[in-house]
């Protein structure tokens, strides 16, 4: 189930299960397999209620976090300037499948290409995951069985 709250007034919850799908697409062929993901998700500005070490330091420095799967929290920053993948801000499509990676249990990654590198670049209008993204999320919930090599 996906609960967002607050949200911001241009952003539906078909932004964030794409952003969600894309954190998937690598390990399942259905996306229905997806459905059985819990994430809440909280937009919120300084010390939000989960420690200070994870409050909100105003715009364009800490943009969002997550909890790894056992929690599944995601939270934005309330004072970035969000876009949806074009005009100047910070691009909550990329930044959204990058906290999901972390709820579906991926740490960063040292590769400076990978969605799950540790600080925020935008993509092209048409990105796909990083090989290294693809093999961080297939480690944890196996391949697609289409992509399962014959024994």
């Amino acid at each position: 189930m996906l609960q967002v709250s607050p949200i911001i007034p241009f952003v539906d919850e078909t932004s964030f299960i794409e952003a969600i799908q894309i954190s998937c697409r690598a390990c399942v062929k259905d996306m229905v397999q997806c459905d059985a993901i819990d994430i809440e998700i909280l937009y919120a500005k300084g010390n939000h209620g989960d420690g200070p070490y994870n409050a909100f330091d105003g715009p364009e420095r800490v943009l969002a976090h997550a909890f790894y799967p056992t929690d599944g929290e995601t939270h934005f920053d309330d004072d970035e300037t969000w876009i949806l993948r074009s005009g100047t801000g910070t691009d909550l499509e990329i930044v959204a499948a990058h906290e999901f990676g972390h709820a579906l249990g991926l740490g960063h990654s040292q590769n400076t290409a990978s969605l799950m590198a540790p600080f925020y670049k935008r993509m092209d209008q048409v990105w796909q995951l990083h090989q290294d993204d693809i093999k961080g999320i297939q480690s944890l919930y196996g391949v697609p069985k289409d992509q399962l090599s014959a024994p």
